[in-house]
């Protein structure tokens, strides 16, 4: 599966780097997007992203249509040139992410639509696990009225 190399991937960079003594054997990756905030709907990732961490496609897709492309007019014969783009750039690594360059990850678009978790955690064969149904750290309080006996 594709969440099987990529962890491949990003378990040999841990485990080959000498500066560090961790040895990752899972990954935890959030169902919430670091662009909206919110549970994702279309999980992905750049193909050029070397991370498990996906997010939401269509998030993406607005923020960057809704950015402005920030330009510099040079001076010698009125030229415009785009400087400092900062649109398509993934939000997890940083890297060149064009719309056209996005892939849906259909492992977590799977865990997405069939669980309510806000966090996964993959180990090195692909195998994953939910970490948790209700957000960390908060109370979830349920504020609907019980249709059945009431003693008013």
């Amino acid at each position: 599966s594709n969440i099987t190399l990529v962890f491949k991937e990003f378990y040999f960079m841990c485990s080959t780097d000498e500066a560090s003594d961790v040895k990752t054997s899972s990954v935890r990756v959030s169902l919430v997007c670091p662009l909206s905030q919110s549970r994702m709907t279309y999980p992905c990732r750049g193909i050029h992203c070397g991370h498990l961490q996906c997010f939401d496609a269509e998030a993406y897709i607005e923020f960057n249509h809704n950015q402005k492309m920030k330009t510099k007019v040079k001076k010698p014969g009125g030229r415009v040139q785009h400087v400092g783009d900062k649109r398509w750039i993934c939000p997890v690594c940083h890297k060149l992410a064009p719309s056209n360059h996005l892939y849906i990850d259909r492992t977590v678009l799977k865990i997405a639509r069939e669980t309510s978790a806000l966090e996964v955690e993959f180990d090195r064969s692909g195998s994953w696990k939910l970490m948790d149904d209700k957000p960390s750290g908060k109370e979830v309080i349920d504020l609907t009225l019980d249709d059945g006996d009431d003693d008013r």
